[in-house]
């Protein structure tokens, strides 16, 4: 899913951002392949990296700037829409398809979020970890009666299995350890370089840090400022809120399904 908002919004942003305005676009582009990245170091615990992995995607001033935030996905997001306010786009088409691309993203980066924030009690663990051992240790003892001189093999076997079966359990427990985030972003990023390179648009301009864009940006406190509550502004100044299935198959024409009161 993250990956289908990786391929949406890049070629959303192409469709509807004034051609004029290159610098506004290759801006909007490039955090849109840096939310990938910042998810992941999110889900990983890995702020520690934020210069290293974004550093070849945002200027030196945008990275110094998200460093701010204790939720990296939450200041991408809000640089992403505060871009898209700065386009004037038409409020009645492309933002109100964006911010139901955008309520799509923030949900799954949110159940995301979700499963990283609720770790399995360490009490299980122990216990689980305790059994087993307690098991192999006594498991020559009940099969010598049955496979006498054959028990040592067995025991090893035994071992092999309930170890492998302990291991790819504790793996299940920290899964965005296991998972290829890696070749998830780098599936993102090549997608929006081929589309990039077929529209011809150069998204390396050094003009185009979010913070000389949008200069209210800066002075507004990062710990205050909430995607979420933008989205949802923006949502309700549409008046409506629209299907995820129609924006992400392309449609021009989109279906009215909820009215904000």
């Amino acid at each position: 899913q993250i990956v289908i908002f990786g391929r949406t919004f890049p070629r959303l942003v192409l469709i509807w951002f004034p051609k004029n305005r290159p610098a506004l676009r290759a801006a909007t582009i490039r955090w849109g392949r840096a939310s990938a990245r910042a998810l992941k170091l999110q889900l990983r615990n890995q702020r520690a990296r934020l210069t290293i992995e974004l550093g070849d995607i945002l200027q030196p001033t945008e990275v110094t700037w998200l460093e701010r935030w204790s939720n990296l996905q939450v200041g991408c997001m809000t640089a992403m829409m505060e871009l898209i306010r700065e386009a004037r786009l038409d409020p009645w088409r492309e933002v109100e398809t964006l911010s139901v691309v955008f309520n799509f993203f923030s949900n799954c980066a949110t159940g995301a979020e979700r499963i990283y924030n609720t770790p399995i009690p360490s009490a299980y663990t122990r216990h689980t970890s305790r059994f087993l051992w307690m098991y192999i240790t006594v498991a020559p003892v009940m099969l010598w009666p049955y496979v006498r001189w054959a028990t040592p093999l067995a025991a090893v076997f035994i071992t092999f299995l309930l170890l492998g079966t302990e291991h790819a359990g504790a793996q299940i427990e920290e899964p965005f350890h296991v998972l290829p985030l890696d070749a998830f972003c780098r599936l993102i990023e090549s997608g929006i370089s081929e589309l990039l390179l077929i529209c011809g648009d150069n998204v390396t301009d050094e003009h185009s840090s979010v913070l000389d864009l949008v200069p209210g940006i800066v002075n507004s406190p990062a710990k205050e400022r909430s995607a979420a509550a933008t989205m949802a502004a923006m949502a309700t100044a549409t008046g409506t809120m629209v299907g995820v299935d129609s924006v992400l198959a392309g449609g021009d024409t989109l279906q009215q399904q909820q009215q904000f009161q």
